[in-house]
């Protein structure tokens, strides 16, 4: 769950105001409920269910499962170029003193290079655990620098002003927010690989206190040093030298490993669906065709990342587009539609109605200031 989006939190705060760590709070809340009932309509069949789509379509049939493909494809497709423009702007900074002729464009094709032949050659996720780890660590060691250099800067940023309360902005933000937190899709997987399944809403528990520890670690250190002058990444903020270099490099390694995973997950189920398996197709052409195919989804990922270079506002429109749905709304509708409403308490049908508010606000008003910061910042990009 841990990873890139901790580099946008302190800009939350920028954004939102201080409330913005109650936003933080609120939606380790969430997350922790929807993460669990999630779970617990795996087992509403005699038979467990596998993963996020067949639960949509067993509350909702057909409607349901196609629902949750195209928000869980969105976030994913979307994911991987959101990490190509995070790679790029990281080896622009560490290699822009021997090469700065190449802009953050050409460093989007590098990546997208660096990226191609674990995507193409890598048929199965066996590889996941190895590299989750290397992500983990990575996180720490993120969460460690930022912490560290930002209160060693804190001398030289004496003069920062501070927002308590930005109530406008609470929707984008928590939308932003809810992109860090966004782990739902792969929650299935991982209780079943679990020796006590029982013991998930323990474990979960653990994590959620982790995650949103670091998160609110990260946010208040950077926001209370850098003030309204807070960037996205922070990293951009951090004054220069090894223990930042170190950082951006690890980070960097991260995501141009973990690309291709995504990637992978969302070609694995479309090449199912266009048949392009040995089951149909010789050897040697499905080979050519799932190339071709993954060639041309890394390359449209690679598009979108050099046309949409802006790293915040695709964070917060994926969050809002995909993650309001995917942490929030959906898992409380299969939940309601697959247990009963008359089932559920006073309390409970309250609390669920206040998270589908939450999902739905961050959703719709989170996509358009998403999208209208997007559509400013590319026609200013243009002159």
């Amino acid at each position: 769950m841990a990873g890139t989006g901790i580099l946008q939190l302190p800009l939350c705060l920028q954004e939102g105001g201080w409330i913005g760590v109650f936003s933080i709070l609120l939606c380790a809340v969430i997350v922790y409920y929807t993460g669990n009932i999630l779970i617990k309509c795996l087992y509403v069949d005699s038979v467990r269910l596998s993963d996020l789509s067949e639960i949509g379509e067993a509350a909702f049939g057909t409607i349901g499962k196609n629902v949750v493909i195209f928000f869980t494809w969105t976030i994913l497709f979307g994911s991987s170029a959101l990490f190509l423009i995070l790679a790029a702007e990281n080896l622009k900074v560490l290699c822009n003193s021997f090469l700065p002729s190449w802009n953050e464009a050409t460093w989007v094709v590098v990546c997208a290079m660096l990226t191609w032949p674990f995507f193409v050659f890598m048929k199965t996720l066996k590889e996941v655990a190895v590299l989750s780890f290397f992500g983990a660590f990575s996180t720490v060691i993120m969460v460690v620098v930022i912490i560290v250099l930002g209160i060693i800067d804190l001398p030289n940023n004496l003069s920062t002003t501070h927002t308590f309360a930005n109530i406008g902005a609470f929707p984008s933000v928590l939308a932003a927010i809810g992109f860090s937190f966004g782990g739902n899709c792969v929650f299935p997987h991982v209780e079943h690989s679990m020796k006590d399944r029982k013991a998930w809403p323990k474990v979960y528990g653990y994590s959620i206190i982790t995650v949103a520890g670091m998160y609110i670690a990260t946010a208040i250190v950077g926001y209370y040093v850098y003030g309204q002058r807070t960037q996205s990444p922070i990293l951009l903020n951090l004054p220069p030298g090894a223990y930042l270099t170190l950082a951006v490099a690890v980070i960097t390694a991260h995501v141009l490993l973990t690309n291709p995973i995504l990637l992978a997950s969302l070609s694995l189920e479309a090449e199912t669906r266009l048949k392009i398996d040995i089951a149909y197709l010789s050897p040697a052409r499905e080979l050519l065709y799932r190339a071709l195919f993954r060639t041309a989804l890394l390359a449209s990922a690679a598009v979108i990342a050099i046309k949409l270079h802006f790293f915040s506002d695709v964070m917060t429109l994926l969050g809002a587009i995909s993650n309001s749905m995917l942490i929030f709304v959906l898992p409380v509708l299969f939940n309601l539609k697959l247990f009963g409403l008359r089932n559920a308490s006073s309390a409970k049908l309250a609390w669920s109605g206040v998270i589908v508010l939450v999902g739905v606000l961050c959703c719709c008003i989170g996509t358009y200031q998403a999208m209208v910061n997007l559509l400013r910042k590319v026609i200013e990009d243009q002159y």
